[in-house]
């Protein structure tokens, strides 16, 4: 096997030296040329390094191969900078060349004071505390930033999100600008508690970019005083009458909203809204919620208890059957009734006078028109009633007659005679009974 070896070649500029001319009111970041190379051996050309002497007016991008300034200029005056370049290829073949920079005086004096002279944020980094609760714009802190020379500006640095729920502006009838929370800005403690970001205060010429952090404040829950808690209230209270005052502090003074379900069931107010006389449920619980913008507290029991609730009145003998005697003397007792009520200091009234019902009128059983009778009897005191039935029949009686005998000893015999009617009778031979 052969080998025909020849020399490697070196590497070479196309484009240098080569020279610019720029201001010293150029920006950072200027671009100046972009370096070109080459090498007559093919294969070296991928793999040929550029690289530039340090100057720290100067950036160079070895990938994109392009020179830039590295900063402002303004507090250079006029000069002339030599900026060196070397190529390598794999080889370690090398060549070098230089570029010149030519720089002019372009600012003003008081441009040249002013880059001098840059304003000053004196009072950030920083930190305050906002809460979570906040809805309005609200002024978080005031930005203290000094200039010699120029008025200041200042304002969100470049790169802050405009979703971000703060802004910087000037303060209402002052010189100084403040850090405000947006309206409406939807902060949520769960979700993010914390937010820094950055300031920039600027004369036109120079600025000063510091970071200000806003911690949030988790909204506090509204806190009960008074529940659990136990109420009595009487069935003779009006309606409108408050039952309880439910008692609630909530650190942020926040609206709150009351819910409350009942059972047994109930119109959900804590103020009487219905007459309570007659009411039979001697209580009721009441479990009551408080909600305030973020967070939900309860339920929480109030039991409330109808102190006076009117013991029913009821009949204790009736319905009932009553038999009555014919020819008993007129008013005479045919039936008592009896009742049950354990509220003793109560009145009662009867659909029939008393509790005690009596004849009226002299009862014949041959005249009378009906021999029974169905009574209803109505038992009532101030609040309930009761009513039962009873039925009144009629009897024949023994006739009232008397006998008497002079002679004592004697044995007496009667006997009865109704004429054709006999028959349908029968007297009893010792007791005379009819």
């Amino acid at each position: 096997m052969g080998a025909n070896l020849h020399p490697d070649n070196d590497p070479s500029f196309t484009n240098l030296p080569g020279s610019t001319s720029i201001t010293n009111a150029a920006a950072a970041a200027t671009s100046l040329v972009t370096i070109t190379v080459t090498d007559t051996d093919s294969y070296d050309v991928d793999t040929l390094d550029v690289t530039m002497t340090t100057n720290a007016r100067y950036a160079f991008d070895t990938t994109t191969k392009i020179l830039t300034t590295a900063s402002s200029l303004t507090d250079v005056g006029s000069t002339v900078d030599r900026l060196v370049f070397q190529v390598v290829d794999q080889c370690d073949n090398t060549a070098s060349a230089t570029f010149t920079v030519t720089i002019t005086n372009d600012v003003s004096e008081y441009q040249e004071t002013a880059f001098m002279n840059p304003p000053v944020i004196q009072n950030l980094p920083a930190s305050e505390s906002l809460s979570e609760d906040v809805t309005a714009e609200t002024l978080i802190f005031t930005v203290t930033a000094t200039d010699s020379a120029n008025d200041v500006t200042c304002s969100l640095a470049a790169g802050v999100p405009t979703t971000l729920p703060f802004l910087v502006k000037q303060i209402p009838s002052s010189t100084d600008y403040g850090i405000y929370s947006k309206s409406n800005p939807g902060f949520d403690y769960e979700a993010t508690n914390s937010y820094t970001f950055n300031i920039d205060c600027s004369d036109g010429y120079s600025s000063d970019s510091e970071d200000f952090t806003v911690y949030l404040l988790k909204n506090a829950a509204p806190v009960f005083v008074n529940l659990q808690n136990s109420t009595s209230i009487s069935t003779t209270d009006p309606v409108g009458t408050t039952a309880f005052t439910v008692l609630v502090t909530d650190a942020e003074g926040d609206d709150l909203t009351f819910t409350m379900s009942c059972s047994p069931s109930c119109a959900g107010q804590i103020q009487i809204n219905t007459d309570l006389t007659g009411h039979t449920t001697v209580g009721y619980d009441l479990e009551i919620t408080v909600s305030d913008s973020k967070n939900t507290v309860g339920p929480r029991l109030l039991t409330i208890t109808l102190a006076d609730i009117n013991d029913p009145v009821i009949l204790t003998n009736l319905p009932s059957t009553v038999t009555i005697t014919e020819n008993v003397a007129v008013g005479t007792s045919v039936f008592d009734v009896s009742y049950s009520d354990s509220d003793a200091s109560q009145t009662r009234t009867f659909a029939i006078t008393t509790g005690r019902i009596t004849t009226s009128a002299l009862i014949d059983y041959e005249t009378i028109a009906a021999t029974s009778f169905d009574l209803s009897v109505t038992v009532a005191d101030p609040v309930t009633s009761d009513a039962a039935a009873l039925t009144a029949g009629t009897v024949i009686g023994t006739p009232s007659f008397g006998l008497t005998d002079p002679d004592n000893g004697d044995s007496k015999t009667l006997l009865l005679d109704c004429g054709a009617q006999t028959g349908y009778f029968y007297m009893h031979p010792t007791t005379w009974e009819i």
